[in-house]
């Protein structure tokens, strides 16, 4: 009874962390120890109760991208000169991933929830609950949390997006004028909110402790329902998102650089390192596997943010033809240099992990004949075939990475090519067809990428159609 009521006090505490805004970017209560603390709570339910192993993977990438969030934007408000014009920007992409998220772990949980309505006698998850004199219902619940989300993200992105308008016009001073006015709005707009959405969720948490019959539904499911209690089109649609999602993450090994932004890669490295981290953590079959990726994952996320940030620092104050005469200027591409050395290497280590975590993918999800014996030696060369071509990839990846390390350190060393004896000279790198070999190998990369992609979707495809 006694860890029954401390789960429930898990839930409890987990919602009351979750529903406070974000003071312009500033967390007072981490969402991060929200995601901890409902992982905790469900434990290991996700083997008994179909869909909750989808919820509780949600939370696992909701936690890594909430701790990444938190020293990313300290590191770009140590520098407020270029932090103010870059961190709309990252605000953008990570609302958007974590609404992605979020709405895969709600989702997720209200379908276990009803799955345990439909399959038990438990009717505290599935009827109406009263909340002071008035009474409520579970899907009501789940629509409000939906609201209640997308609010949250929008009133915490509209003060920063404010701030995406071009520098020393009218429009902007007008905007900065009035931010501290918006802001306070849309803080005390998504507490109002949060209140709601926060009394509602705790008084279905408090109908399902009181009536106590969760604990006996989810007790009989362990003896009536088998543990991997999911259809075979579901688990072939979840592979299959998996490898997209792989396929997707190639595209970021490209640097994109703009005028607009300082000349300087506007799709960091570290955004290949999360989708990266998405897609091997959900095709890996190995518990142990999965703690290496994801130590892996944060430690190269981490670096690559801290290596991209100093990029941004030295651009704000210097260009690559500073680095022939300018002291200062060496001494702040140093840190570039030292990051991208750690970058590299951590990354290198990540793929290792990544292509034994994908060759055990291999072998679990994709045979020529499944049931038949006779086929094993097949099977074998098939899964070897797959396993060189899956493996590939990852290697290209770590060669691309390791040119523009390499690059970063030829950028140092300029030459000056003049057009005739009156002209100032153009200053050029000392490999000027290194960017141009880097772009047209990753170009390679993201086709091989998702040919290969395209091919062990086919195999696992026709596996489960074998199997079913």
């Amino acid at each position: 009874m006694t860890k029954r009521k401390n789960v429930y006090a898990l839930i409890a505490i987990a919602l009351v962390f979750l529903f406070n805004p974000n003071v312009n970017l500033i967390d007072i209560l981490p969402d991060c120890v929200a995601y901890l603390l409902l992982i905790f709570a469900i434990g290991r339910l996700h083997e008994t109760v179909p869909y909750l192993a989808e919820c509780k993977g949600a939370l696992v990438k909701l936690t890594l991208v909430t701790l990444i969030k938190i020293p990313a934007f300290s590191v770009m408000y140590a520098n407020m000169g270029w932090g103010k014009d870059i961190v709309p920007l990252f605000t953008l992409v990570f609302v958007a991933l974590e609404l992605i998220l979020l709405y895969s772990a709600v989702e997720n949980c209200f379908r276990a929830l009803g799955y345990i309505g439909e399959r038990t006698d438990c009717a505290s998850v599935r009827d109406p609950y009263t909340i002071g004199k008035r009474s409520a219902t579970p899907e009501a619940l789940r629509v409000l949390t939906y609201i209640f989300l997308i609010a949250r993200a929008v009133l915490n992105l509209i003060p920063e997006i404010m701030l995406l308008t071009p520098e020393d016009t009218e429009l902007r001073r007008k905007l900065q004028e009035n931010y501290p006015a918006v802001l306070v709005i849309c803080i005390i707009t998504a507490i109002i909110i949060g209140i709601v959405w926060l009394v509602n969720a705790l008084g279905y948490v408090k109908a399902i402790r009181k009536k106590g019959d969760l604990k006996a539904a989810i007790d009989s499911l362990k003896v009536h329902v088998a543990p991997e209690e999911m259809s075979v089109k579901e688990r072939v649609k979840k592979l299959n998102g998996s490898l997209s999602l792989l396929a997707i993450s190639s595209l970021f090994i490209f640097d994109i650089t703009l005028s607009d932004f300082g000349g300087y890669n506007i799709l960091p490295h570290f955004i290949y390192g999360i989708l990266l981290f998405f897609a091997i953590y959900s095709l890996s079959v190995d518990r142990h596997g999965r703690i290496c990726i994801t130590a892996c994952a944060g430690a190269y996320s981490l670096v690559s943010m801290l290596c991209h940030f100093f990029t941004l620092r030295f651009f704000d104050s210097f260009t690559y033809a500073d680095l022939r005469y300018s002291d200062p200027a060496k001494a702040d591409y140093m840190p570039v240099k030292i990051f991208t050395v750690f970058e590299v290497l951590i990354l290198i280590l990540f793929l290792a992990v990544c292509v034994k975590a994908l060759i055990g993918f291999i072998r679990e999800n994709t045979d020529v004949s499944p049931t038949d014996p006779t086929y094993t030696r097949t099977n074998e060369r098939n899964h070897k075939r797959l396993s060189i071509r899956a493996s590939l990839i990852l290697c290209l990846s770590a060669i691309i990475n390791l040119l523009k390390g390499v690059n970063v350190f030829l950028k140092q060393f300029t030459t000056v090519i003049y057009s005739d004896a009156n002209s100032e000279g153009i200053v050029a790198s000392s490999a000027p067809y290194m960017d141009t070999l880097i772009f047209f190998i990753s170009l390679g990369f993201v086709i091989y990428s998702f040919v290969t992609v395209s091919n062990l979707k086919d195999e696992v495809k026709f596996k489960y159609d074998k199997d079913s």
